[in-house]
């Protein structure tokens, strides 16, 4: 669910391409993927957990909250560089 929200915020706002060649862009990318995307899941997520272990409710949203959108922003931008194929054209100029 997480990564069909952060694909369409990406689509909506048009960053789903080159989305590291500017500030902005890359702002975009991370309130996207970083910030909107896992608060949008954080509620359905943090439920589960409350349900599977008892748990505090308000304590599962902060911890998915946090670690998803730290994995998000850490993961998206290295794939996306792998996925566009920038990432073979630096690792061929740098060689």
């Amino acid at each position: 669910v997480e990564a069909i929200a952060g694909a369409l915020l990406l689509e909506r706002f048009g960053l789903k391409r080159s989305s590291l060649d500017s500030l902005e862009r890359l702002a975009g990318l991370v309130l996207a993927v970083g910030v909107a995307a896992p608060a949008l899941t954080a509620p359905l997520g943090a439920g589960v957990a409350t349900l599977a272990t008892g748990t505090g409710f308000v304590d599962n949203v902060l911890n998915w909250f946090a670690g998803h959108a730290l994995g998000a922003v850490t993961a998206v931008p290295v794939v996306g560089l792998i996925a566009s194929g920038q990432a073979a054209r630096w690792t061929r100029t740098a060689a």
